[in-house]
């Protein structure tokens, strides 16, 4: 009876310990982490990897809110402009969703409302850098005026001027 048990137990464990290695992989390549991390730390109007209500395809951003926004398309990809700002919504698909979904897959801006993961338009270039160092992304390249840093499927742009941050930029890999 006592060998049941043990054999029964130790099923168990295996089963379990089997369960959270599918869970991690699945997660480390969905990027499920790096994005909620992304979208807790950034201010946007819309969560990157998120849905904007009213475009469910790529065409109804042609039409959604002209009031405010207008459809772009430029060598990123396509999406919606703030008429009011230099505020650019990347849209496409996400793999993290349906298939059929219409997600926010980049976003760009030079205004000091927004921040990504921290930093703000104005902001030292030093700062801004450390910022992305501690949060866990590594310093991928750039140049003298502009910076490209990366966690999982997440990657940040920032240009500067100065020293001082004049847009930021975040797209999904």
């Amino acid at each position: 009876m006592k060998k049941i048990k043990k054999k029964r137990i130790i099923i168990c464990i295996l089963a379990v310990l089997v369960i959270a290695i599918a869970a991690v992989l699945i997660l480390r390549r969905t990027g499920a982490t790096e994005l909620a991390q992304f979208n807790s730390a950034s201010m946007l109007d819309w969560s990157l990897g998120g849905e904007i209500d009213g475009i469910t395809k790529i065409e109804d951003a042609r039409s959604y809110d002209s009031e405010h926004f207008e459809y772009f398309a430029d060598d990123n990809g396509s999406g919606i402009k703030s008429l009011s700002s230099n505020t650019r919504y990347y849209l496409g698909h996400y793999s993290g969703g349906n298939t059929d979904d219409c997600r926010v897959v980049g976003f760009a801006t030079t205004e000091k409302i927004y921040s990504v993961m921290g930093v703000r338009t104005g902001d030292g270039e030093l700062e801004a850098k450390s910022a992305l160092l501690d949060a866990g992304y590594s310093l991928d390249g750039g140049g003298m005026n502009r910076c490209h840093a990366s966690n999982g499927r997440v990657s940040v742009y920032l240009t500067f001027e100065h020293g001082v941050v004049t847009g930021v930029a975040a797209y999904l890999n």
